[in-house]
């Protein structure tokens, strides 16, 4: 899968997988970030997970999945838990449970 339709009102807009920074579940719905927008879709976290590049984006908490070529930095905080920076400079906790599998694809 390549693109990724969302619907917004009564038009549906085509997103570039590549172009998609992170992936956020939100109740029963994903919203997906593409830069500075952000786009609304119902669809649970899982399901999506399935369809995308496993090389390209990784699950790193319960509740999101990144495009792993958005990954700034990685830090540890004081109290030894990790935070994922993005290019945007946004911090994401990243939960022990996923840590392996963006390790794996990280130094394949």
């Amino acid at each position: 899968m390549n693109y990724m339709l969302v619907k917004i009102g009564r038009e549906f807009v085509l997103l570039k997988l590549s172009d998609v920074d992170l992936i956020k579940a939100e109740g029963k719905y994903l919203r997906i970030y593409k830069g500075d927008k952000s786009y609304l879709k119902r669809q649970s976290l899982n399901s999506i997970e399935s369809t995308l590049d496993s090389s390209r984006f990784v699950r790193i908490s319960r509740s999101a999945i990144v495009n792993i070529e958005r990954i700034k930095k990685i830090e540890r905080t004081e109290d030894y838990h990790y935070q994922i920076m993005l290019n945007n400079d946004e911090r994401l906790s990243w939960s022990r449970n996923y840590r392996k599998k963006l390790l794996d694809v990280m130094m394949s």
